[in-house]
């Protein structure tokens, strides 16, 4: 997987976080773009008025700023979006702190279908929209692939079949062996 799109961006706050739209199939060099002043819009979604909300989805969405220096990388990038399979392109939000430290802060799939183009001038932006795949478990078979015959997961832990099922998410490859990706209260 490389780096197609990447960029970095400081908050009104002073927190720094830079973003990266990857592309399972790129071959070439990152493209460092410039992007709306908001940086990035993280969305949850779901029921919020509960006191057990439950599980939340989110979404990323970015508004890259088009130049006549990147229409055509961009024009591109667009063309493959629509052509390709759900999981080629990704997006990757990290949150850059002293040090410099860099930790994984959000990771989704980008969506072809939910961006687009805001066409007005010589300089205009591209939005890209990215979900984080809790979506596709609706999707899945929570069975036991290692078991003969295939069967359901027999006595586990809670956390144990919360872990089973993210990890069918497909951006557990984001975090590294020793990085928090489930945090329990």
């Amino acid at each position: 997987m490389a780096t197609r799109i990447s960029y970095q961006f400081q908050t009104f706050y002073g927190e720094t976080y830079r973003v990266d739209i990857n592309d399972t199939d790129y071959v070439g060099t990152t493209l460092d773009v410039d992007v709306a002043t908001d940086g990035f819009t993280l969305r949850y979604d779901g029921k919020t008025d509960s006191v057990i909300p439950g599980i939340m989805g989110s979404s990323c969405a970015v508004s890259i700023l088009v130049t006549p220096d990147n229409v055509t990388a961009i024009n591109t990038l667009a063309t493959d979006l629509i052509s390709s399979v759900e999981t080629r392109f990704s997006m990757a939000v990290y949150k850059i702190a002293a040090g410099p430290t860099t930790t994984l802060y959000w990771a989704g799939y980008v969506v072809p279908d939910l961006g687009g183009f805001d066409d007005i001038g010589e300089s205009y932006f591209f939005t890209l929209k990215a979900v984080d795949g809790l979506a596709r478990l609706k999707e899945v078979d929570y069975k036991d692939l290692g078991a003969s015959p295939v069967a359901p997961y027999g006595m586990l832990s809670s956390l144990t079949h919360i872990a089973n099922c993210l990890t069918e998410v497909g951006t557990e490859t984001y975090w590294g062996g020793s990085d928090v990706w489930l945090r329990t209260v």
